[in-house]
């Protein structure tokens, strides 16, 4: 697991500092335009860009290149210079055409995504300007995706999150430099940041690709076996994207049905409870997939069990902690965070309570995103969009019968049917049926990947994941609740805060190692110990 780890660790820091500098971001973009309608352009048209890189280029595009690429790379390097060309080709045209529509029928998206902006003729004509600057990134963000697909495979980690952190900083200075000039302007000189940054981390990548030997070739003869293989492999992973959003868009409707803030409640607090995941478990995960990718080209069964094994066991270890801390400390991290100016002790408490709800998910949502790396690897694209639907019906299905009686928008079907069921049911959890409706989905998604995984991996090492999977949720919930107790009368929440951290990590690894002779504990000691005497 020494690479993996690696990978993981290199990759689980540099998303760390990514993210960071994109809250940097967030309040540079928030200075410089505020609430204007200026910020409500750059949005709409950023929101175009965005959606087609979930569609085509995170997830989607990597599920299906990494496994393709790792199998021609144990033919030959030269065949899989061959299949990288072929597929950088074919997605150069396909992202070329998506580009072209975008700026052609840029009026017509803003007409459909945004319908108020019609309104005023001088937001509409902005938006479309800002559309057409931006779309083009669709074209990086797709080479950046592959490039990184092609340099993890190779087992070269870290790059495509450190593109990420070039892109950010790019934004920022772009920022900074459009605060020395009118709204107006600056909000175009933000757009062309956009793009500069999508350049920025495809060039990025480039030196380092050269370095191993591969290259940015166009092949005019591109439609062929890989193209076509890529094609099949893509096309459930596509399915999937849209199941992914569709689901996030049937919450967001049923959240704006609900009193105000809602929306908002959910928003903040799956960007407090995301931060875990997109730290540690995207992090694994990207290195897990071309790990396990080669070991199905190589038909190592034993070293492909092993790492996925040994991931899921580190998975728990690390989520389950941090997801007691997100429980336990729910309302002091809300305060800190957020509590502040138009942020109101209600939304705190809000954001708060359904911080508590999405965090009984999080280990369930870690443990299918590395389930579903497995079946990316084994190329059963089709089974994950298969249980990415099931998840949605489950999820949408909870929150329509639980949410409760609607008292507005009467003349809505999706209303007449909730207010319909929950006459029956006599449910009315309100946000709560929401929270609740994303932890179902989580565990639905995690139950049917691990039964599937166990009915083609029926492992001995099941039963060491869940054991170490009991013993790290016992561990967390006597350590962060002691910690918790012996903060609880600090009246500071920073203090509060980060002392309660403090505590709970070495009691955490103390009760691990002390009560059940935890083997992540003693694998952690070791590579510690390493590292220590190669110094």
């Amino acid at each position: 697991m020494s690479s993996l780890a690696r990978g993981a660790f290199i990759t689980s820091i540099l998303t760390l500092v990514s993210r960071i500098l994109g809250f940097a971001r967030d309040l540079v973009v928030a200075s410089l335009l505020g609430a204007t309608f200026f910020a409500d352009c750059y949005y709409v048209a950023l929101r175009v860009p965005n959606l087609l890189r979930s569609f085509i280029a995170e997830g989607a595009l990597t599920s299906a290149f990494v496994p393709l690429f790792a199998d021609r790379l144990k033919i030959s390097k030269e065949r899989a210079q061959q299949t990288f060309a072929n597929c950088l080709s074919f997605l150069l045209v396909l992202t070329l055409c998506l580009t072209a529509l975008g700026i052609i029928f840029a009026p017509l998206i803003i007409e459909i995504i945004a319908p108020g902006f019609s309104q005023n003729q001088k937001i509409k004509n902005l938006a479309v300007l800002l559309l057409r600057v931006m779309m083009p990134f669709v074209i990086f963000i797709g080479l950046t995706a592959l490039i990184a697909g092609a340099l993890n495979t190779l087992k070269i980690f870290g790059r495509a999150a450190a593109a990420q952190v070039y892109m950010n900083l790019v934004l920022i200075f772009g920022g900074l430099v459009a605060m020395f000039f009118s709204k107006e302007t600056g909000v175009i000189l933000l757009a062309f940041s956009v793009l500069i940054g999508g350049i920025a981390q495809v060039s990025s990548l480039v030196p380092t690709l050269r370095g191993e030997n591969f290259k940015l070739v166009f092949n005019l003869k591109f439609w062929n076996e890989d193209t076509k293989e890529l094609l099949k492999l893509f096309t459930p992973a596509l399915l999937g994207a849209t199941i992914y959003q569709l689901n996030q868009f049937i919450l967001t409707l049923l959240a704006s049905l609900l009193e105000t803030g809602t929306v908002s409640w959910i928003y903040y607090a799956d960007r407090v409870t995301q931060l875990p995941i997109g730290i540690f478990s995207i992090a694994l995960a990207t290195a897990l997939l071309p790990t396990l990718s080669a070991d199905r080209a190589n038909n190592n069964r034993d070293d492909f069990e092993r790492n996925l094994f040994n991931s899921l066991r580190y998975t728990s270890f690390v989520i389950i902690p941090l997801s007691a801390v997100l429980m336990f400390f729910a309302l002091p991290i809300t305060q800190a965070l957020f509590e502040r100016g138009s942020f109101s002790t209600l939304d705190s408490q809000r954001t708060a309570e359904m911080i508590i709800i999405i965090s009984f998910g999080l280990w369930a949502a870690s443990i299918h995103s590395i389930n579903a790396r497995a079946l990316m690897a084994e190329k059963k694209n089709m089974k994950l969009t298969q249980i990415g639907a099931l998840s949605l019906l489950v999820s949408a299905l909870f929150a329509l019968l639980t949410i409760g009686p609607i008292f507005n928008n009467q003349q809505l079907l999706i209303v007449q049917f909730i207010n319909f069921t929950s006459s029956f049911l006599n449910l009315e959890l309100g946000y709560f049926g929401l929270g609740i409706s994303m932890v179902v989905g989580a565990f639905a998604s995690a139950t049917a990947s691990s039964f599937y995984l166990y009915r083609k991996h029926p492992s001995r090492l099941w039963r060491s994941f869940l054991s170490s999977t009991l013993q790290a949720l016992v561990s967390a919930i006597l350590a962060v609740a002691l910690s918790f107790f012996m903060v609880s009368e600090i009246e500071n929440i920073y203090a509060k805060v980060t002392i309660g951290c403090a505590l709970a990590i070495p009691a955490y690894l103390a009760i691990a190692k002390y009560l059940f002779a935890s083997k992540e504990v003693s694998d952690i000691s070791e590579i510690i110990k390493k590292r220590f005497s190669q110094s």
